[in-house]
């Protein structure tokens, strides 16, 4: 089968024909991706209604491109581009990693040096967290470059999939 014949539902992840407007399963209409905002996206999750987000390649309007690149070229390494698309738990985790392991490599450094037992206990398990962040900026960096980066966005649902799929199986 051709791969370019066929696209996800951004909401349920059915499979769908490329010509479909709307899903059969979820009812997700694509018209309605035109109108969607990060910034709705960002409210939505703030009110703890993570379902009412998708997740799509194509950045959305009001996300001004030049800041976006200018925050992940310059902080990305920090996760400040996923705070301020509303990826809030990996920016943060991103942010608060880097921080832990700066403090504690600048500690060891300038303070405890001679104390074997804090760079085997401390500074190596934190250098792993730290490295698996790093890693997690590489691999956005290639997604970036390759169109595959997810931003988070906000389309007017009337329904959550949860209440189509119960409809659907009675």
């Amino acid at each position: 089968m051709d791969k370019n014949l066929y696209k996800k539902c951004p909401r349920c992840k059915q499979k769908l024909m490329m010509s479909a407007s709307k899903c059969p399963a979820c009812g997700f209409n694509y018209a309605k991706l035109a109108k969607a905002t990060n910034a709705g996206a960002k409210e939505q999750i703030k009110a703890g209604h993570k379902e009412n987000v998708i997740y799509v390649t194509t950045r959305p309007q009001d996300v001004p491109r030049k800041n976006f690149l200018v925050l992940f070229w310059a902080f990305g390494w920090l996760g400040v581009h996923n705070i301020y698309i509303g990826k809030y738990g990996r920016g943060i985790s991103h942010l608060v990693s880097f921080s832990i392991f700066t403090f504690v490599f600048l500690l060891y450094y300038f303070f405890l040096t001679g104390y074997g037992w804090v760079y085997s206990t401390i500074v190596t398990p934190l250098a792993t967290v730290y490295a698996f962040f790093l890693i997690a900026y590489v691999a956005d960096i290639v997604n970036l470059i390759f169109g595959k980066f997810k931003y988070p966005v906000s389309v007017p649902i009337s329904q959550t999939v949860d209440d189509v799929i119960k409809e659907r199986d009675k």
